[in-house]
């Protein structure tokens, strides 16, 4: 062989192993590199997915607010302030003429009265403080017979606004009534709760 042919020969050999070193470090920096990528798709994915369940549980947040909003409503509701002690008495007296009862007197507090409504410095000296409310003790004395107070009774507590019977005493009233009329009267403790 010639010179120049073992020199062709020598550069072939040394641009083959170039050529090898060149491709395989091309493979190499090209898997790392692909790596790489593949690494920050999945941490994009996994942000992604994140994201998402971070909507659902702001997205449930907002249900849970919202449900809240509604309860406080039906609470403050259920416990008004004393400017709706009057819309109370009046709303009973219309439950007493729906089930046929007579309200012969009510005594608000310490109160004895036929009033429909009372003034909020008799109101607060008749109220017992509790933490973040009043109670208003509301006594009545009603007359109709047993199944219309008890539908009576029944109607109070089951208005919206929280109201506790406390007490509840029945008397026949004999010499008033004819033969076969059932008439009673009723005494009817209830308490009522005022928000501070």
């Amino acid at each position: 062989m010639n010179k120049t042919s073992k020199s062709t020969q020598k550069l072939l050999i040394i641009s083959f192993i170039l050529f090898v070193i060149v491709g395989i470090a091309v493979l190499v920096f090209g898997w790392y590199y692909i790596m790489g990528l593949s690494k920050q798709v999945n941490m994009t994915l996994s942000e992604a997915k994140n994201i998402e369940h971070e909507s659902e549980l702001l997205s449930n947040l907002n249900l849970s607010y919202s449900h809240v909003s509604d309860q406080k409503d039906l609470v403050l509701e259920s416990m008004p302030d004393s400017k709706n002690i009057s819309s109370f008495l009046a709303t009973v007296e219309n439950l007493a003429t729906q089930n046929g009862v007579e309200i012969e007197s009510n005594k608000i507090g310490e109160t004895a009265t036929k009033a429909k409504s009372i003034s909020d410095s008799q109101l607060y000296q008749t109220t017992n403080a509790k933490g973040g409310y009043y109670e208003l003790r509301i006594d009545y004395v009603v007359v109709g017979n047993y199944i219309d107070i008890t539908g009576f009774i029944k109607d109070i507590t089951s208005l919206r606004r929280v109201v506790s019977v406390e007490g509840l005493s029945f008397y026949t009233n004999i010499a008033d009534v004819a033969p076969g009329v059932d008439s009673v009267t009723a005494e009817i403790a209830t308490i009522i709760y005022i928000k501070k």
